[in-house]
């Protein structure tokens, strides 16, 4: 038991340093071409499209952390297990949603309003 709850508090804790960094990300040009850290093995196209798929890929781990909480704590007894199988449940659906949702904005550049500003004039993936 102790292994979930420890993945789940690591994860819940760069979702919320993240969160709390997503302003400086939201107000950056990244220009037409941004740049990979050197970490970063995959290249430069594939780079721009993880920025341009970001929020996406966020809502999706926010709907993971979600259900692992639900599942914790239900297992803990803090929760009622009929409770949390439906907030389980939605939330795997919520990750699946918003990882297609992350792939159409990642291929396409559509819907405009989940890109970052600096981001929407493209390339994007197909079409480039």
């Amino acid at each position: 038991m102790l292994v979930p709850v420890v993945a789940c508090a690591i994860l819940t804790l760069f979702a919320l340093l993240g969160a709390r960094n997503a302003g400086k990300y939201w107000r950056v040009d990244f220009g037409p071409h941004p740049q990979p850290p050197p970490w970063w093995g995959y290249g430069r196209t594939l780079w721009r499209a993880n920025l341009v798929a970001g929020p996406s890929w966020a809502a999706g781990g926010v709907c993971l952390i979600l259900a692992g909480w639900a599942m914790i704590l239900a297992k803990v007894g803090f929760l009622p297990m009929a409770l949390a199988k439906p907030v389980f449940g939605a939330g795997l659906v919520g990750l699946l949603t918003f990882i297609g949702l992350g792939i159409v904005v990642a291929a396409f550049g559509r819907p405009k309003f989940l890109i970052l500003p600096g981001l929407r004039r493209g390339p994007f993936l197909v079409g480039q």
